[in-house]
């Protein structure tokens, strides 16, 4: 005489061995992919180191060592890759040019790049190895060091775009 639960139990086995492969293979994907999602949100938040800075910023100064320079740092819009262009458009006046009262897009292109640290850093010629973040103000803060040491340099939003900067020489 057969034993009527035996099917029963060999069916209920191999329900809980498929559950346990099921689960092993879902908790080995969800661990591979966490490393995926982090990427992801570890590049979002990256972005958003940089986004608050992108636009038009006015660095009239001393900024390249000649009192009231008028000039506009840019902040272009952020790539893929969480890295952001930066222009200087120099005004060429009277008392620092050759007077035609026109803005020259000065000096090589730099860029604006974050660290895994979260600082950003700022690689233009005329702030070498600089860092920079928004201080409580609002204003761009510019540390770098040049011939005369650590320098900051604050730089406030002006709020123009980029093509707003006229007229071009």
């Amino acid at each position: 005489m057969k034993n009527k639960n035996v099917p029963h139990y060999r069916q209920l086995t191999n329900q809980i061995i498929k559950t346990v492969t099921a689960c092993a293979i879902s908790l080995s994907l969800s661990a591979c992919g966490g490393g995926s999602s982090a990427d992801e949100t570890f590049n979002v938040a990256r972005a958003s180191l940089i986004e608050p800075m992108v636009g038009t910023w006015d660095i009239t100064g001393d900024w390249n060592g000649e009192p009231n320079d008028q000039a506009y740092l840019v902040v272009r819009t952020v790539d893929n890759d969480n890295t952001a262009e930066v222009v200087i458009y120099d005004r060429d006046d009277e008392a620092t040019g050759l007077g035609r009262n026109c803005f020259t897009l000065s000096f090589d292109r730099g860029e604006m790049s974050e660290s895994l640290n979260d600082r950003v850093f700022l690689d233009l010629s005329v702030f070498p190895d600089a860092v920079v973040q928004l201080n409580l103000n609002g204003d761009l803060e510019i540390q770098f060091t040049d011939t005369d040491g650590m320098r900051t340099y604050n730089a406030m939003s002006i709020g123009i775009t980029e093509t707003d900067i006229q007229p071009i020489c």
